[in-house]
Parts: C-alpha cells; sequence; structure tokens
C-alpha cells in the first residue's frame, strides 16, 4: 500500500483547519464557558481575522536567547504570519532560572508583545482587555 505524499496530507490538513475556521462562532463547550459578553467580543473579534490570520493564531513557534527586538526571526513571525503562541522555556535560553525568573519572563512577554503592537493592529489579549504581565 503506497504512503500518500507529505505534501498532500499538510495542504489537506491546511483546507481542513481553513475550513474549521470559517464560522467565526465559538464551538459549543468552548462558547459555553464564556460569559455573553466575552462570547461576543471573541465572535466580534474572529470576524475581524482574514483566513492567514486564523490559521496563524494556531500556530505556536519557540526561539533561542532573549531577543525579540524588531529585527529578530520572532519578531517576522509575530508581524508577518500573525503567530498565536510563542513558547519560553529555560532550555532555550529565553530565561535563566536562578534570580528573578518571574521578571525575566514578564520582561520577555512585554517586549513579544510590544511586537505585535508594531503591527498596527491589537493583540487578541489587549483586544480581549487582558492586562500586560
Amino acid at each position: 500500500m503506497a504512503r500518500p505524499q507529505f505534501g498532500f496530507v499538510l495542504c489537506l490538513t491546511m483546507a481542513v483547519a481553513i475550513g474549521s475556521l470559517a464560522t467565526p462562532r465559538l464551538a459549543a463547550p468552548a462558547a459555553a464557558a464564556l460569559p455573553v459578553q466575552q462570547r461576543e467580543l471573541v465572535d466580534a473579534l474572529m470576524a475581524t481575522l482574514t483566513p492567514e490570520q486564523r490559521v496563524g493564531q494556531l500556530a505556536l513557534v519557540n526561539f533561542v536567547g532573549a531577543d525579540a527586538s524588531a529585527g529578530t526571526a520572532v519578531a517576522a513571525l509575530l508581524r508577518d504570519y500573525s503567530v498565536g503562541a510563542v513558547l519560553l522555556s529555560a532550555s532555550n535560553g529565553n530565561v535563566i532560572n536562578t534570580g528573578d525568573t518571574a521578571g525575566q519572563v514578564a520582561a520577555l512577554t512585554n517586549e513579544l508583545q510590544r511586537r505585535v503592537s508594531e503591527t498596527g493592529s491589537r493583540s487578541i489579549a489587549e483586544q480581549l482587555r487582558y492586562p500586560p504581565c
């Protein structure tokens, strides 16, 4: 039996993901967990996103080092692809698990959020009124 080509499987997976994102409403179990006001805000936010931005919000990336300045690769991912999450870890050198680790995480998270705000669009956290770290 022949193995399907990776490219075909990837394209099929992306088509299913984009198709499932076509409707801005949340699935019933997730929607039921949110208060009505937040659910309406999330629905309104999802309606403003392009299909590319919706797919970008599904992406989780990581990077090496603690530099998230404007010229870095992680900044480009946030700016150009609307990446939805960034994984921070000590093994990638994002933080050092000595001293003020929580402060390091907060500072790097705020720097990453600044990169998103430089795109001219507000981050989802800002639109949902979550305060910065």
